[in-house]
């Protein structure tokens, strides 16, 4: 039975880079996604050689029941990459609860149901590789993005309290921190040139920046590294 793989947020940018690296590997690739797909799309050449699942992150029991699937349908799980994340900005006086608990629950909650549905698969295997994407933004703060910020600072705190528990089975955990990328979230900012400008390598980041070093980071060359953040940001944060 080949390894199995778990990319959330996995139809979009890094996230289905990293999908089609581990696809080239050998490695069953699961993408959670929220967006209802037809069969034209699945049987695309997107999506064809994927198994695609409808999920949404921040519901434990959807969470729960789809790792129960895969793993008995597949009899393990090695990899989880977190790349699920929304952003909806409001500054603090107008940022509305509604608002603020969403971006948690995606940004966040998700991050925690996802891993700790496969560590217990993992445990099982005696051992796996798990990489959550963090942000830059939860070092380098800008107006607006308060709700966003926090849940990612959240997933790194996150990250390095699951080592303390998962290491003694062979889990490693570590998360990486992607400065402006250039993807769809990032084109919807605007002000593009203004961005690029405040970077010192004076570029947007491309996705295989960030999606090589994920890899690299599931991988056995990264055997001895766990409970790290790794800032991809062209020097942004300096």
């Amino acid at each position: 039975m080949s390894k199995a793989a778990i990319i959330t947020g996995g139809t979009r940018e890094i996230g289905y880079s990293v999908a089609k690296h581990l696809l080239d590997l050998g490695y069953t690739v699961y993408i959670f996604g929220t967006i209802d797909r037809t069969e034209e799309e699945l049987q695309s050449v997107k999506y064809a050689d994927f198994n695609y699942m409808r999920v949404d992150v921040s519901d434990y029991k959807f969470v729960k029941e789809s790792f129960k699937c895969i793993y008995e349908k597949q009899g393990r799980i090695d990899v989880l990459v977190n790349y699920a994340g929304i952003t909806r900005d409001k500054k603090i006086n107008f940022m509305i609860e509604k608002v603020w608990k969403y971006v948690i629950e995606i940004n966040l909650n998700g991050t925690f149901w996802t891993v700790k549905q496969a560590s217990k698969y993992m445990i099982k295997n005696k051992g796996g590789a798990i990489v959550n994407i963090s942000s830059v933004l939860s070092h380098k703060s800008v107006v607006g993005q308060i709700n966003y910020s926090s849940s990612k600072a959240g997933v790194e705190a996150l990250t390095r309290s699951s080592v303390l528990e998962l290491a003694k089975n062979n889990i490693r955990v570590n998360s990486i921190s992607p400065g402006y990328i250039d993807t769809d979230m990032l084109s919807s900012l605007g002000k593009i040139h203004d961005i690029i400008e405040s970077i010192p390598l004076n570029r947007l980041g491309d996705v295989q920046d960030v999606s090589d070093f994920v890899c690299f980071l599931l991988s056995d060359k990264a055997k001895y590294i766990t409970g790290q953040n790794f800032i991809i940001d062209g020097g942004l944060s300096l």
